[in-house]
């Protein structure tokens, strides 16, 4: 029974390992392929996390956040347009900052 490695050709084999018994255990191709799929899939959620914080700590996912709790709150209410929630959403920003008194046009 061929490895995965041996059967890849790429010169390498995994190790044998031994039972409690000292018999050489053969490795199952099917486990090692399952065990690179849980590999694959655990790489894929990780980066599908850090994608997700990425877009939440940019501010890049507050539209799609306001669109599922407008969901949440009335499904058949009508929402506003991307550009025109953007434009509300800079408009509430600034004003936030210049009422701390910190904006460039003290007087």
């Amino acid at each position: 029974m061929q490895t995965l490695f041996e059967a890849t050709g790429s010169g390498l084999s995994a190790p044998n390992a031994l039972n409690r018994h000292g018999r050489i255990i053969e490795s199952d191709p099917c486990l090692e392929l399952a065990m690179i799929r849980a590999l694959f899939d655990l790489c894929w959620w990780c980066a599908h996390r850090a994608w997700g914080f990425a877009r939440a700590w940019t501010g890049d996912d507050v539209y799609d956040r306001y669109l599922a709790e407008r969901h949440l709150i009335d499904p058949h209410a009508p929402v506003l347009a991307r550009a025109a929630f953007f434009a509300l959403h800079l408009e509430e920003k600034w004003r936030r900052y210049v009422a701390c008194g910190r904006s460039a046009d003290r007087s």
